[in-house]
Formats: C-alpha cells, sequence, structure tokens
C-alpha cells in the first residue's frame, strides 16, 4: 500500500464462512493432550510429577491464554488416580510459640474429621465450660481450695512473725502489705525515732528486714 492512501475496511478483518466449521461452540472441541508447541514442557512436567524425594517443585511459566494452568491441572486429575495417596497437613497452635504453629501429618482424609473434630470439641466446650463453673460441686470445691490456701497463708504469716520477733522486730499492716518497724517499749518507732539509733543497729535492722522481706515473699 502507497504511503498516506486509505486502508480499505475489507483489510481490517479477515472473513469466514461459518458453514465451513463443523462445530457450534468452541466447547465442543476436545483439548489437545499437551501445550501445542511446548513439547519440553510436558516432558518436564511428566518428569518432575514422577520426583518423590521431598524438595522437588514445579514452577510453570506461560503467557496469558496459554492453557498452562488448565493442561497442568487435567495432567495431575489424571495422574492421580495411579498415585498413593498423600497425606493430610494440619497446623495447629503451638502454646509455646504461637508463631510457629506445630504441624500434623495425618492419613489422607483424616485432616477434614480432624477438622470437624475440633469444631465440634469447641461447640461442646462452650455450653459444658461455664455450666461447670455454675455447679454446686464446682463451688463446693472452690470454696475448700480457698480456705486450704487461706490456712495455709495464715500459717505462713505466723512463720514470719515469729522470725521477726526472734529479731526483735515488729510486722505491722499497711494499705498495700506488710512493713517491717523496729519496735521498742510495744510501739513501732518513727522514721526520726529510727534515725537517732546507733548506726549499727540500723544496720542490723536493716539486713534482718532484708532476709524477713525475702521470707514474706
Amino acid at each position: 500500500m502507497e504511503p498516506g492512501k486509505a486502508l480499505p475496511v475489507d483489510a481490517l478483518y479477515q472473513r469466514f464462512d461459518p458453514a465451513a466449521f463443523s462445530f457450534e461452540s468452541t466447547a465442543e472441541l476436545e483439548q489437545p493432550d499437551g501445550i501445542l508447541g511446548q513439547d519440553r514442557a510436558v516432558e518436564a512436567i511428566d518428569f518432575g510429577t514422577d520426583m518423590s524425594l521431598p524438595g522437588y517443585n514445579l514452577f510453570v511459566l506461560g503467557s496469558p491464554g496459554s492453557g498452562r494452568h488448565d493442561y497442568v491441572r487435567r495432567f495431575l486429575q489424571e495422574k492421580a488416580p495411579t498415585a498413593p495417596a498423600a497425606s493430610d497437613w494440619c497446623y495447629v497452635n503451638n502454646f509455646t510459640e504461637p508463631k510457629r504453629p506445630s504441624a500434623l501429618e495425618l492419613p489422607a482424609g483424616r485432616g477434614v474429621e480432624l477438622r470437624e473434630d475440633i469444631e465440634r470439641l469447641i461447640e461442646d466446650a462452650r455450653t459444658a465450660i461455664p455450666a461447670a463453673f455454675e455447679s454446686e460441686d464446682f463451688q463446693t470445691r472452690r470454696q475448700s481450695i480457698e480456705e486450704e490456701f487461706k490456712e495455709q497463708q495464715e500459717k505462713a504469716l505466723e512463720e514470719v512473725q515469729q522470725h521477726a520477733r526472734e529479731h526483735g522486730i515488729g510486722l505491722i499492716p499497711t494499705p498495700t502489705g506488710f512493713a517491717f518497724a523496729p519496735p521498742q517499749h510495744g510501739e513501732s518507732l518513727s522514721p526520726e525515732e529510727f534515725q537517732k539509733l546507733p548506726e549499727q543497729e540500723q544496720q542490723r535492722f536493716q539486713q534482718d528486714s532484708e532476709e524477713l522481706g525475702k521470707e514474706l515473699r
């Protein structure tokens, strides 16, 4: 065509006679056995899927619309019935390291059963746990544990008080817990009065208080 000359409309498309085709829709056409023009790719897929050792992967690369995904899917569907069933892999929570879940390998088909069992367990727990906490048996056991703990706490506190008395130190309750104070004539000394004590006596009180504080904690 000469430069600058208009392109005729008939040159913009290729005309086909529908009567020349033996099908009504391209969906009726048989799929090719492989990827057209990609014999080496087909051989590579066949070879790669026969590798049963761990660490081997296939990476399928091609232009959009080339049918590579459909072919690989059909290839695996045809090959799967002759291959041993693959294990089910389930990831469960790792309570020690939540960011690294634990992997469970189960026989084929058992993964779905495990998931359904866990779902039922959660549903049962939502009703069973609150009911257990509201039961009379639980309340009785809880009260028994609280009383036992209170007795142990009082016994342990009495031992600390006894040790404090042996060191000439008073144990007095405070809004936030307990404190140690050097008693004199049955009463605790004020900070000003404590500063008037001999330095050696102050140091002894501080050392004894530190030891008693560890025992109290």
